[in-house]
């Protein structure tokens, strides 16, 4: 799942993965993430950090944080707003691995290389949806 509120960087991201055989679901601002993620359990949940609509990524990592601290899905993050410390990514960290945390848009390319490496696809198989 890709929780982003450019609606052009949805665009870009599905064509991206949906093409390497991954089913892609997007959500525009917290509260429609919280819905997808307490009816679908998620390989992959890519962040933006800031929500133009509503939420951020806060509010998702509080709804998913299972009380032992651990999560069955990997997480990235990918934001305009990573330039240094900061206080969600300190909050979290144990949740988000450092390796999977990206400047859009210089680590767009980074990202879906590292998601193409951790998830090898099948070339047969194309699916995509919303």
């Amino acid at each position: 799942m890709y929780v982003e509120d450019s609606q052009e960087l949805q665009e870009i991201f599905k064509h991206n993965l949906g093409e390497r055989c991954f089913d892609v679901y997007s959500a525009y601002d917290a509260p429609s993430a919280i819905i997808l993620l307490r009816k679908i359990s998620f390989d992959i949940i890519v962040l933006d950090l800031h929500y133009a609509r509503d939420g951020s990524a806060r509010d998702i990592f509080l709804d998913i944080e299972d009380p032992r601290g651990t999560l069955c899905s990997e997480l990235f993050l990918i934001s305009d707003y990573i330039y240094g410390p900061n206080d969600l990514i300190e909050d979290f960290s144990y949740l988000v691995n450092p390796i999977n945390i990206h400047t859009k848009l210089d680590g767009f390319k980074a990202l879906i290389k590292a998601i193409d490496k951790s998830y090898p696809y099948d070339r047969e198989r194309v699916s995509t949806a919303d």
